[in-house]
């Protein structure tokens, strides 16, 4: 029989495998080196098993005690297996959507996602308010489909996509966790929440970016005005949205970019492979006019390690307070807000980016070089066998845009193209 000093010191082995005890009771030890008690046998001729707790946690003489009570149960005909099935899903079943959520967002978006605040942006914002007090066990596709239709009615209608395949991956979750044994949500399909979205081609008109770059500023001292649309936004938010523009960057990077990543002695933005999106650090060459907005920006942060820190910490300065960036959507929010002032019809961060490649592709830069800015996968050849960084092509081209942009908003923005185009290409 076994006992603790041999279990203490079980070798790992490549493969798993099991030690027996007594009457079916054994230990199964993994590759990883986790020690799990077992106890199998048979019931009406057919071989079950029963899990009965990892060493680390049960001790042997508790499972011994537990294996004993399963013999009991096969004797009397009941599967010992089964009904600890049932009261795991009894158990189970009494947590609430907002308990799911809560360890939905710890076991699997923290863990598998890049970016797991815009999963908790949308748990927080529509599916706690409205399924939050709900037993796990009780929601149905019903419970779903209104909360997601609040979220069409409001004209969100890609919000309530990406919501609508985020809570079907939770419930996902908790069938797999052995909360529920069926997904309410997945007959639901997109078509018939926020319909099916077409990809957006928006990238603003040479007009459209005089505007913006000298309208945008007079969003910092806007009277509120509900009818209209118009709300007045902070510096930062204006200082920000015009970064994007002249970096071509991501919304996601600027928001978690930290003081560390800025050189600006060295007019480098360095951002981590943690932040981009197809997780390679990128550097990126910075302009006069990126080095002055990312001063902007620096000196306006405070005592915050973010160059884009969350309000409560610069309002407040206290040093319970926890030192954090800004979310996406509130870049987001920023640009709707000055949408009105600027008097651009319809456009959100992402555009900018676009913007920026356009124009760089207008100038002439080289494909790879735009792509290379644009931190997006070498395909093919390229990614494969090229390993060269393209910085002094990067920086000529972000040069000759910001150039350009700085002419756009002085000049009449129509007399631009008929400018000779710049030699950027390497």
């Amino acid at each position: 029989m076994l006992n603790d000093k041999q279990l203490r010191h079980l070798k790992r082995r490549t493969t798993r495998y099991e030690i027996p005890d007594s009457a079916g009771l054994s230990v199964r030890v993994m590759p990883g080196g986790s020690i799990t008690f077992q106890y199998r046998y048979r019931l009406h001729g057919r071989p079950e098993r029963l899990m009965i707790g990892h060493y680390s946690d049960t001790s042997l003489e508790e499972a011994r005690d537990k294996h004993r009570a399963a013999r009991k149960l096969v004797k009397q005909g009941i599967s010992p297996a089964l009904r600890k099935k049932s009261e795991d899903m009894a158990m189970a079943s009494a947590e609430s959507v907002r308990q799911l959520a809560e360890e939905f967002m710890e076991r699997y978006i923290k863990v598998k996602r890049k970016c797991p605040g815009n999963a908790e942006q949308m748990l927080n914002a529509d599916v706690i308010p409205k399924l939050g007090p709900l037993k796990v066990k009780d929601v149905t596709r019903r419970h779903v489909t209104k909360m997601l239709d609040a979220i069409v009615d409001r004209e969100a209608n890609v919000q309530a996509n990406r919501t609508s395949s985020l809570v079907k991956q939770m419930f996902q979750f908790a069938v797999e966790r052995g909360m529920i044994e069926s997904n309410p949500c997945s007959s639901i399909r997109r078509h018939t929440v926020g319909g099916t979205e077409a990809g957006r081609d928006r990238n603003l008109s040479r007009d459209e970016i005089k505007d913006f770059w000298n309208k945008l500023e007079n969003a910092t001292h806007v009277e509120s005005d509900r009818k209209k649309g118009i709300y007045p936004i902070g510096k930062s938010m204006v200082t920000a949205l015009k970064l994007l523009l002249v970096t071509g960057q991501r919304r996601g990077e600027l928001v978690k970019a930290k003081k560390s990543d800025v050189a600006l002695d060295k007019t480098i933005w360095t951002i981590p492979a943690e932040n981009s999106k197809n997780g390679r650090a990128h550097r990126v060459p910075l302009s006069a006019l990126a080095v002055k907005l990312f001063k902007e920006l620096i000196s306006d942060s405070g005592a915050s390690m973010y160059v884009l820190p969350s309000p409560a910490l610069v309002k407040r300065g206290d040093k319970d307070d926890v030192d954090d960036h800004i979310t996406e959507r509130a870049l987001t929010k920023a640009a709707e807000r000055a949408r009105a002032v600027v008097g651009i019809d319809h456009w959100v961060p992402h555009d900018l980016r676009r913007t920026a490649a356009t124009q760089l592709a207008e100038l002439g830069t080289l494909p790879h070089v735009v792509e290379k800015v644009l931190n997006h996968t070498m395909q093919g050849v390229m990614g494969i066998y090229n390993r060269h960084d393209y910085a002094e092509e990067m920086r000529v081209a972000l040069n000759a845009w910001t150039e350009r942009l700085l002419l756009m908003a002085t000049t009449d923005a129509s007399k631009v193209v008929t400018l000779q185009r710049k030699a950027v290409a390497a």
